[in-house]
Formats: C-alpha cells, structure tokens, sequence
C-alpha cells in the first residue's frame, strides 16, 4: 500500500498512545487499505477531499450501510488528523466532508397485549404509589 509507512505509524500510534483494542487496530487497517484500493496505487498520504467524496459515492453505490461509512470515515479522519499533527501533511483534506447522513430509526413500539400487561401490572399494587404508578402509565399511553 502506497503510504505504508505513514499507515504503520498511524496504528503504533493507536496501540501505543491511545490503547486501542485489537478489534478497532484491525477495523482501522481494513477502512485504510479498502481506501488505498480505491485510489489505485496513489499514494493514500496525497488523497484529496475530492477522493474521500468518491470513495464515500462508492461505498453508498454498493450498498453499504450509512453507519459503516461513517465508521470509515472516522477511520480517515482520524488517520489525517494525525498526519497533520505529525507535519506530514499541511491540510486535512477530511475536513470538508460531511459525514454521511444516518437517518433516523424509527420509535420502537408496544403492542396492545403488551400495554395492557404494563397496565394490568399497574393496577395490581395497592395504595397510593399503585395510584400513582397507574396515572403515569396510563399518561404515558395516552401520549
């Protein structure tokens, strides 16, 4: 891989300086050198903002998910944050890139069986905290 040793650095840095786990040392080595591939043979030192964009169309192009971009993303950031912290590089072209938008879930949803289990739970107790526990429940039903 073109820029290897910038790269080689880049992980002793993670193992050394921040303790990363193995899991995110080899996540990080796989996001670097499916990146390299992409520029093909160019050295990943020299990459642009413009061949961080393509390499995010390409990856949304065959279908990957948005949260896993944004991993490789954070994964190329962090990358020339430290090439630019170490002199190698004068910019950081990943600063002009927004990271991918990750939409939003949607809520997760109780069944009717369900509330009416909570509800039945509800009513179950006695005194004035059942009083209670039943109004908050049922207000939260109702909203």
């Amino acid at each position: 891989m073109a820029g290897g040793a910038q790269v080689e650095a880049f992980i002793e840095m993670l193992v050394a300086e921040r303790g990363a786990a193995a899991n995110t040392v080899a996540a990080y080595e796989r996001d670097l050198k499916d990146f390299a591939g992409h520029l093909a043979g160019r050295p990943v030192t020299g990459a642009s903002a413009g061949d961080v964009r393509r390499y995010l169309g390409r990856l949304a192009d065959a279908g990957m998910a948005p949260k896993t971009a944004a991993r490789r993303l954070s994964a190329l950031r962090q990358f020339f944050r430290f090439l630019h912290g170490e002199g190698i590089r004068a910019d950081d072209p990943t600063t002009a890139v927004d990271m991918p938008r990750l939409g939003q879930s949607l809520p997760k949803l109780l069944s009717e069986a369900e509330v009416d289990a909570l509800l039945d739970a509800a009513r179950a107790r006695d005194g004035a905290e059942a009083i209670r526990l039943l109004a908050m429940v049922e207000m939260l039903y109702a909203t």
